[in-house]
């Protein structure tokens, strides 16, 4: 039976703009100027990187130095020449001593063939596919019970970390397969897949560590625990180095500056299509069919009552979206969106008439992550037209109401509402436009590459003691192409009353925020940014936080923070880099989606 309630609140017209469009429609014509001068500009900057990492993979070899001489009557290399070409191949990455340590631990007998630069490259991968191996593996025998008797605190942690390194393992295995199978037309779209795939097989190590190291330092016997944990300081080290390694730069990974969508063109195994060309394999992003496969409904008249059985019907292989209409009704249910089940739109009746609905919260026992209400882990996802929420109110802890690990996906119309830790956007590209977002502490956290347009966010009160932040971010890796983008939202009081509030909140060594052209309420605090909840410094000066262009009362940012990570962005070269168009390279493919965005500035 559906909960009668009033329609959703309405953005105030003088706090959102609304100059939306769906690619490639241009919403003026400055702005297409704009877009072809960048894309032109960016076309070469793409191309040449591309080169580049190629010509590093392929032909570093042939300097008069570095080149592959052999001893007389010998098949391999010098020992003094092994050594040079490895150490000049390491100084690509970060920690050049794991790397030389990862490719001696595989080198079969140090010939031209084992030592090339593709093959190093390789060997890191490797390396961190078998360490992580190790700790899922070890995770999964404590969970099972295979090792000695652990207390409840304990097996929860690694239960968690079974799942994290299963995600962790499907990521670097797919960084290995596009590496082996990389060619130079398709490295540039290629190469986002595996910085992509890499970002997010760090998060899920760093999270598997960080909920080991709580259970620790909350008392419980850590032998066990520390274990794992060594295991993956090495395995998260040797994938920062095949992060930075694709990268191809010890800096930013400024490869992943895009301009125009992408030729078809084949590129290890996948088809990267515009819009109208002829589906051979598998393309970017699979459009809407515009009817429902399945409809679930309460009452009876559809195909299903619940959300769970309707994605059962999920076919695992399929040459088209499966869509799952939701009708008016409060679902009381844990959906859990498999990653085996892909190119899922899942659409309702609206915000106040299709409600998925839990109460899951870490004074359960549980997780974060495994409080959520929804999990979203199949890769294209859409939802429109419906509510998440988790009711777990003040007291009760962390209460996620969506978990969101689907690359690609997009949530439009959506109410996404909870308390503590609402929403857990974890890893992979995500789009959300016109979603209310609610909460009181952590609205907004994870390690994805994610922006909201045209979203509201709707701030409740924080349990006495405790400050209202919109987002926390923990990015930890310089090569991760990971942030949060929030552009032309707002940000007010969710009941009205002065909640004293803070944008964010950077977490790890390069938690990277930018709130941009967006209506800031007077609930803004003047210093803007909360510090790390631990005292950590090195977060204060290499995390990167920014705003560009906002407006409203607190918007004001001549009280804000003196922290090195924080940057006031004047002009939109600087602000480029974090446009719908070239943090998740929209362009390519939400205008397949039948979703309004705006490509790049909106005062462009």
């Amino acid at each position: 039976m559906s909960r009668k309630a009033s329609e959703s609140q309405e953005i105030p017209e003088d706090q959102i703009l609304e100059d939306d469009y769906i690619e490639p429609d241009p919403p003026n014509p400055e702005m297409v100027a704009y877009m072809r001068r960048r894309a032109q500009r960016q076309r070469i900057v793409m191309g040449v990187s591309a080169v580049i990492l190629f010509i590093t993979m392929g032909l570093i070899g042939f300097s008069g130095v570095l080149g592959p001489r052999r001893t007389e009557g010998s098949g391999t290399p010098s020992a003094g020449l092994f050594g040079t070409r490895v150490e000049a191949f390491c100084q690509l990455t970060d920690f050049d001593d794991v790397c030389a340590s990862s490719i001696e631990r595989y080198t079969v007998d140090g010939s031209e063939s084992d030592v090339t630069p593709k093959m190093m490259t390789l060997y890191c991968l490797r390396a961190a596919i078998d360490d992580v191996g190790t700790a899922y593996n070890y995770s999964r025998e404590v969970v099972n019970g295979g090792k000695k008797k652990l207390n409840e605190t304990l097996v929860r942690s690694f239960a968690d970390c079974e799942t994290r390194l299963r995600s962790a393992l499907d990521d670097l295995n797919l960084a290995y397969e596009d590496t082996d199978s990389m060619t130079l037309a398709g490295s540039p779209y290629q190469l986002l897949e595996i910085l992509t795939a890499l970002s997010a097989a760090t998060a899920y190590e760093q999270a598997c560590a960080d909920g080991l190291a709580a259970a620790v330092a909350g008392g419980d016997s850590g032998e066990e625990a520390e274990m794992v944990m060594g295991i993956l300081g090495d395995a998260t080290k040797e994938t920062r180095n095949s992060l930075a390694i694709a990268a191809g730069s010890r800096g930013e990974a400024f490869a992943t500056r895009v301009g125009s969508p992408p030729p078809a063109a084949q590129a290890g195994g996948r088809k990267w299509l515009s819009e109208g060309e002829a589906e051979e394999e598998e393309p970017f992003w699979f459009p809407a069919k515009g009817r429902p496969d399945v409809v679930v409904a309460q009452d009876g008249s559809g195909n299903f009552k619940t959300i769970t059985e309707a994605l059962k019907a999920v076919p695992k292989v399929r040459d088209d979206r499966f869509e799952i209409y939701v009708k008016e009704g409060i679902y009381e249910e844990t959906v859990i969106v498999t990653d085996e089940m892909k190119y899922v739109t899942m659409y309702g009746d609206g915000t106040q008439r299709t409600i998925v609905t839990g109460n899951k919260s870490t004074i359960d026992g549980l997780s974060t992550a495994a409080t959520a209400t929804a999990a979203i882990l199949g890769k294209q996802f859409m939802a429109r037209n419906m509510s998440f929420e988790n009711t777990a109110g003040r007291g009760k802890g962390a209460g996620v109401a969506l978990r969101v690990e689907s690359d690609l996906s997009v949530f439009y119309n959506c109410r996404i509402e909870g308390y503590d830790s609402t929403l857990l956007a974890f890893t992979r590209r995500q789009f959300y436009r016109n979603c209310v977002i609610s909460g009181a502490v952590d609205i907004v956290h994870g390690d994805a590459i994610a922006v909201f347009q045209s979203c509201q966010i709707l701030v409740k009160e924080p349990p006495r003691g405790r400050e209202s932040v919109i987002i926390v971010q923990s990015r930890l890796d310089r090569h991760e192409i990971t942030g949060t983008v929030i552009q032309n939202c707002t940000v007010t009081s969710g009941t009205g009353a002065s909640v004293p509030t803070y944008l964010g909140r950077p977490v790890k060594e390069r938690s990277r925020i930018v709130v941009m052209e967006s209506y800031l309420g007077s609930l803004i605090e003047r210093e803007g940014w909360a510090p790390p909840s631990v005292d950590n410094a090195t977060i204060l000066e290499s995390s990167f936080v920014a705003e560009f262009g906002n407006r409203g009362p607190g918007a004001d940012v001549l009280g804000r923070v003196k922290w090195p990570a924080f940057h006031l962005l004047l002009d939109e070269e600087q602000v480029a880099s974090f446009t719908v168009h070239e943090f998740i390279q929209g362009s390519w493919w939400l205008n397949l989606t039948g979703t309004p965005f705006i490509a790049g500035l909106i005062r462009g």
